[in-house]
């Protein structure tokens, strides 16, 4: 460490030498290094599998993908949604509040399979907002002013 790591009366003002000093022994902070080349993928690897493509496609984005890769990663997404509605039960239906209302909760079975209903198989649907709006049905805008108060 510096003369004012070590003692730090000796000094008013911490200067950026040994600043910069305290930095390189202690090895913290930010540190520019070269990456090595196991760092960047190869400009004709997959980005998936990071091998070397020999029937490449490429997204409008511009990433490169071998085909066999993208369809296996399909057929592989395609199995776990088919095995992820097997668990779920119901097949994941959408009908309206009312539908629900009057056809549904009179015998809690499903109105498109036919296969029997819980109180938890059945979930309301959130009236969602933006970024710039709130959510919600009963919304009121509010104006706030500074007030003089005696």
């Amino acid at each position: 460490m510096t003369r004012h790591g070590k003692n730090c009366t000796a000094g008013a003002v911490y200067t950026y030498h040994e600043k910069k000093k305290d930095t390189a022994a202690s090895g913290y902070g930010t540190q520019n290094i070269r990456l090595s080349r196991d760092a960047v993928k190869d400009f004709d690897c997959c980005c998936l599998s990071l091998q070397p493509c020999h029937d490449p496609v490429v997204t409008p984005d511009g990433y490169l993908y071998e085909r066999e890769a993208i369809l296996e990663y399909i057929l592989h997404q395609k199995r776990e949604i088919a095995r992820q509605m097997k668990v779920t039960g119901t097949g994941g239906a959408v009908v309206t509040l009312e539908c629900v209302e009057k056809l549904v909760r009179k015998d809690m079975v499903d109105p498109v399979n036919g296969e029997k209903l819980t109180e938890r198989d059945i979930i309301v649907l959130q009236r969602g907002g933006t970024g710039f709006a709130g959510s919600g049905v009963k919304l009121q805008a509010e104006k706030s002013r500074p007030v003089m108060q005696a």
